[in-house]
């Protein structure tokens, strides 16, 4: 949806936060124009896509969809400018899930008696990571790419999640919100 039809539009099944994202950067077809005319150019090199599907996805199917459109674009620029990407990464959003040796009792528990902060019968960081590569592989062999992009991931919580405590001040509350002067 355009942005002058925002306003005349009734009802609408978009989120406005996917109209928001283009401040994060490129579109699809804005992108595939960008590889066009980086391909010939001496001073840039395009190395790979990053996307962004969200923060705390407990799920790896979560990351699905994105694979499979990074996957099918990095077909694309292949096709159009010959240029090989050589990464896909998926960003961050990646949950704080227990490690499979703090899953087998080897890490200290928080007050909860839970490891890492993940609940009782959640996936480990591992089994998350072995689910989100066998999507990645499965997208990337569908798409046709030769040679197969890195996944890259960027974990940021997954990491630190359960090896820090983050002391706040809560500096307001708006309904359900509590805004803090600090986060993660």
């Amino acid at each position: 949806i355009a942005p002058s039809k925002l306003a005349t539009t009734a009802c609408f099944s978009l989120s406005p936060l996917h109209f928001l994202s283009r401040r994060l950067g490129f579109g699809e077809e804005g992108l595939l124009r960008a590889a066009v005319r980086i391909g010939p150019s001496k001073h840039l090199d395009l190395v790979g896509l990053n996307g962004y599907v969200g923060t705390n996805r407990p799920r790896a199917a979560h990351f699905a969809p994105m694979l499979r459109k990074m996957a099918r674009l990095a077909a694309r620029i292949r096709s159009a400018t010959g240029i090989a990407v050589r990464e896909i990464n998926i960003g961050g959003g990646i949950p704080a899930l227990a490690t499979a040796d703090s899953a087998a009792g080897d890490a200290p528990k928080p007050a909860d008696g839970v490891p890492g902060g993940a609940k009782s019968g959640a996936a480990t960081l591992e089994s998350f990571a072995r689910e989100v590569a066998a999507r990645f592989h499965t997208e990337v062999s569908h798409a046709g790419l030769d040679p197969f992009p890195v996944l890259a991931a960027e974990p940021g919580r997954a990491v630190v999640g359960s090896a820090v405590l983050l002391v706040t001040t809560v500096r307001a509350v708006h309904g359900d919100w509590a805004f803090l002067d600090g986060s993660r």
